[in-house]
């Protein structure tokens, strides 16, 4: 079921034009971090949810269009040269994109695979560089997850730092328009913004190899 909502969005994370760092949090993070609001709509919430920032502007379009992208999905997963497998999750209004883009060599995202295969349960969060928040439900089923639990690994001790490399890498092709095919029929893709999922265990074992405090 489709389900629209704002919420209270903490902080903003651009990270350069059109593109933002966002957050994959579990259905215990959301329970958490809701846990003080009082509206039934929020005991709804509790699944895994991607969050993530679009533009002001942006942002004031999906509101005022009643966030028609909730409806025009695109999963989109690719393995890099290197045997790095990545998920696009792609909204979309006009000739506008959104795009999530997830690593599945993370342990978390491979959590979130396979519950989401028994349960279907996947939300998203998308606030406009403020703090309120446009809150969904995708509309992909769990069978269609189903092919990335295959594409899901582990990133080898000692390779962090190319995969880190290639993330950024990808991270830029994803940003240009052309990347992902338009969601909506006889509509070119003119503009495109990312919401950049990062590899959380790559960069915390890079962090412990330097001395990096997390």
């Amino acid at each position: 079921m489709k389900q629209q909502t704002t919420e209270d969005n903490e902080t903003s994370f651009r990270i350069a034009p059109g593109v933002y760092l966002g957050v994959l949090m579990t259905p215990d993070e959301v329970a958490r971090a809701t846990a003080d609001r009082d509206h039934p709509v929020y005991g709804s919430l509790h699944r895994w949810t991607l969050c993530g920032d679009v533009s002001p502007a942006a942002f004031d379009l999906l509101q005022a269009l009643h966030n028609p992208a909730a409806v025009n999905e695109r999963l989109t997963a690719f393995s890099s040269p290197a045997g790095h497998s990545y998920v696009v999750l792609t909204h979309q209004v006009s000739s506008y994109q959104h795009r999530y883009f997830v690593p599945l060599y993370d342990s978390k995202v491979r959590n979130c695979i396979e519950d989401i295969t028994r349960n279907g349960a996947l939300g998203y969060s998308l606030a406009g560089e403020s703090h309120q928040a446009l809150v969904w439900s995708s509309c992909i089923g769990a069978r269609d997850f189903v092919p990335l639990k295959a594409m899901c690994g582990a990133v080898p001790e000692g390779e962090e730092e190319p995969v880190l490399e290639e993330y950024s890498r990808l991270l830029a092709e994803v940003r240009h328009p052309a990347r992902i095919p338009s969601v909506v029929e006889g509509v070119t893709v003119r503009y495109a913004s990312v919401t950049a999922i990062p590899p959380a265990e790559v960069m915390a074992q890079l962090a412990r190899r330097y001395g990096v405090r997390e």
